[in-house]
């Protein structure tokens, strides 16, 4: 959750188990919004792929001086790579996202990327 928003991200065993996921967290008291990523689990494991290409795309954003990537979350579902937290600018946004779909091996990028609410930088400053 970020600034009230929920995300649910994640492999599911099936559709339905996917619907009930998404039924459960709508019923969480204070959510804005709720956006999910839940793809049915492939056939095959693709978790050793999955865990080889998030770590270059971290190692990509964290060598790119612009860009603080401590407040991102990065994930892998399937070469399909799932972004999120809270970014100052639309501009931070765009570039993190280019920055990750210019990896080789990345198959779409899901950009759950927040720009902070004024309420939330001048709660917490220190993104900046």
């Amino acid at each position: 959750v970020y600034m009230e928003r929920g995300f649910l991200v994640g492999f599911v065993d099936s559709q339905e188990q996917g619907e009930a996921l998404v039924a459960a967290a709508q019923q969480v008291a204070g959510l804005r919004s709720l956006d999910t990523y839940l793809p049915v689990s492939p056939p095959q494991s693709t978790t050793e792929s999955d865990f080889a290409l998030k770590g270059e795309i971290k190692t990509r954003v964290a060598l790119d001086r612009s860009l603080v990537s401590s407040r991102y979350t990065i994930e892998v579902l399937n070469g399909e790579v799932v972004l999120l937290g809270v970014v100052m600018s639309e501009d931070e946004r765009e570039e993190v996202e280019d920055v990750v779909d210019g990896t080789g091996g990345v198959a779409g990028v899901k950009n759950f990327l927040l720009v902070v609410e004024e309420p939330y930088a001048s709660i917490r400053p220190h993104l900046r």
